[in-house]
């Protein structure tokens, strides 16, 4: 699906706002439906960059234990977050967004995505909405639990402001060198999976140095991104309608995904960080998966603008899934700033790093 200019201008439509007023808890929050086939798959690789053979490659797949390749988390993120987005209108803001990836979603799968308001309330002055949503498949109810904290205005004239990070991210400098790295043991001292866990853990709290995004956010990935979810909003495209918004500008989507375009264009240096997530410490194994995610948003984020990014460990332990008794679940924050040093986001993920079923046997 390519937008042209006019199919563009059509939806403004579409974007028909809503107000608090107007919703009720159990209302429905329309999603959508979608088949994946090769094409949802080199549509969803181009547009967040992240060339993990995970995700396109059946063979290298199932050789990690897995029955196929799967979706990747920013193909979840980004539908949840357009169904978001069409819900709560050009002047809501979604405040916090998170899913948790239980289930994948394979090539030949039809995905379903749906939602529901489950709580109304207004709390420091503002009109919020707990919203639940989830996607599933002709295989499994659901595959993926999704959760979002939205602001939405108010027939009174109240509309969403921004949010102010919380003390603990905002005394993170922007721009600087790493933490001292703590001192460990080199991998072949390492015997056990609780040996490994024990110099993992010296990484708590670490943060990583500071990388200033090669090029500036482009209204061109921003288009891939909406082409890859479907999204037409001319907030997002159409520099003509957004001018006269309260934002006075292309946006990037709430749900676009930053984290790979720290390394383009890949290098011969950089090229391992473009699909699989690197850490400073050593795992038993090397397989990675995410196994959830959470996003919050504190500002727009502008064609135009310069990000800034640093990596911050929050959290590691061990915790079985069926490929491996022993995974290493890795909890960790990005920090995004823009050129004026103010905070736009924060994502906070847990990944997994597992060990194959052959490295498992042997390990016994």
């Amino acid at each position: 699906m390519i937008f042209t200019k006019e199919e563009v201008k059509m939806s403004t439509s579409k974007n028909t706002q809503r107000f608090w007023e107007d919703v009720k808890e159990g209302d429905e929050i329309p999603g959508q439906t979608i088949y994946i086939d090769q094409t949802e798959i080199v549509i969803h690789v181009g547009a967040t960059q992240n060339y993990d053979k995970v995700h396109f490659d059946r063979e290298y797949t199932q050789a990690g234990g897995h029955a196929d390749a799967f979706m990747h988390t920013t193909w979840y993120n980004g539908n949840f977050g357009k169904m978001l987005t069409e819900y709560i209108g050009i002047d809501g803001w979604i405040k916090k967004q998170s899913q948790q990836m239980r289930r994948m979603n394979h090539p030949g799968d039809t995905t379903t995505f749906a939602g529901k308001v489950v709580r109304k309330y207004q709390e420091n002055d503002e009109f919020l909405l707990d919203i639940e949503m989830w996607a599933g498949n002709q295989r499994e109810e659901v595959t993926t639990p999704a959760r979002a904290t939205v602001a939405i205005p108010s027939k009174n004239g109240w509309k969403p402001g921004f949010p102010v990070p919380s003390e603990e991210y905002t005394k993170i400098t922007p721009i600087g060198p790493a933490s001292e790295a703590p001192n460990t043991r080199p991998r072949s001292e390492l015997k056990t999976p609780e040996d490994f866990l024990n110099e993992a853990k010296k990484w708590i709290g670490w943060e990583s140095e500071s990388t200033t995004f090669t090029y500036p956010m482009e209204h061109d990935p921003i288009r891939r991104f909406c082409h890859m979810t479907k999204d037409d909003n001319p907030l997002y495209l159409d520099p003509t309608y957004a001018k006269d918004t309260r934002f006075g500008g292309v946006i990037c989507p709430p749900s676009y995904h930053l984290t790979y375009r720290e390394f383009w264009p890949p290098t011969e240096e950089n090229t391992g960080k473009m699909g699989s997530p690197s850490f400073e410490f050593e795992t038993p194994g090397d397989h990675p998966a995410n196994l959830s995610s959470e996003e919050e948003n504190f500002r727009p984020i502008y064609v135009g603008d310069v990000i800034t990014s640093k990596k911050r460990y929050e959290d590691v332990y061990i915790k079985p899934l069926r490929v491996d008794p022993d995974t290493f679940w890795i909890t960790s924050a990005t920090i995004y700033w823009n050129q004026k040093g103010e905070i736009v986001r924060i994502n906070r993920g847990t990944l997994v790093k597992h060990r194959t079923p052959e490295e498992v046997t042997a390990s016994n």
